[in-house]
C-alpha cells in the first residue's frame, strides 16, 4: 500500500487513482499514470442516502501499489488475463496492444460495474 495519501477530490472504491501532488491523489480519467487502485469500502456506514465513495477532498485513502492484489470495478467486459487501463472514471478496461497498461485481471468482469480481482503490474502491451 501507498502510505500517506489523501484524496484531492471525490474517489469510488476500486477506482484507479493517479497522483495530484505531495501525498494526494485523485481518481484517474482515460489516458492517465496510474500509480495505484483505491480501496474496497466507501467512507460511510452503508445506509441509506449514505455516500458510496471512498474519499472526499481531504479524507486519507488506502492505495493499492505495484504488485499487490486488489479488487478493481471493471468499465467494460474484462478477459481474465487482460492488460488493463483506466476508462473516463477510474474503472479498468482492456489495454490494446502497444498500449501502457497499469493492472493485469486475475478474474475478468461480465461487464461494467462488477469487480474484478486484479494484480497491479504497469508495462506496455505486446
Amino acid at each position: 500500500m501507498l502510505a500517506g495519501q489523501t484524496a484531492s477530490g471525490d474517489i469510488s472504491p476500486s477506482r484507479f487513482v493517479t497522483k495530484s501532488g505531495p501525498y494526494t491523489v485523485a481518481q484517474a480519467t482515460a489516458g492517465a499514470v496510474a500509480i495505484g487502485i483505491s480501496h474496497e469500502g466507501s467512507r460511510e456506514v452503508p445506509l441509506p442516502g449514505a455516500s458510496s465513495l471512498a474519499a472526499i477532498a481531504g479524507d486519507p485513502l488506502r492505495v493499492y501499489s505495484d504488485t499487490e492484489n486488489c479488487l478493481l470495478e471493471a468499465g467494460d467486459l474484462v478477459a481474465d488475463g487482460a492488460f488493463l487501463k483506466s476508462d473516463n472514471t477510474g474503472r479498468g478496461v482492456t489495454a490494446g496492444t502497444g498500449e501502457k497498461y497499469y493492472a493485469v485481471a486475475e478474474r475478468g468482469g461480465a461487464a461494467a460495474g462488477v469487480k474484478m480481482q486484479v494484480i497491479m503490474r504497469a508495462g506496455i502491451v505486446p
